[in-house]
């Protein structure tokens, strides 16, 4: 199972209970090559990732929550 979790500008995603990720969205973030001001962390965005154009990714029982 994955977890995933956004809390202010920084990102952590657990596999099976095991933190793989902690990442912080820095004030400078220009957006990588995904395009300048884009930012990561604003309210509302949700992120899936494929590492290339011609990746195919299959996702299933995508479940969102608010959290408080």
């Amino acid at each position: 199972m994955v977890h995933r979790a956004v809390k202010g500008d920084t990102i952590v995603v657990k596999v099976n209970e095991k933190q793989v990720v902690e990442w912080t969205q820095t004030a400078d973030w220009n957006g990588g090559r995904e395009g300048p001001g884009r930012k990561i962390t604003g309210p509302g965005t949700i992120a899936l990732q494929a590492h290339d154009p011609k990746s195919t990714v299959f996702y299933k029982n995508i479940r969102i929550k608010p959290l408080d």
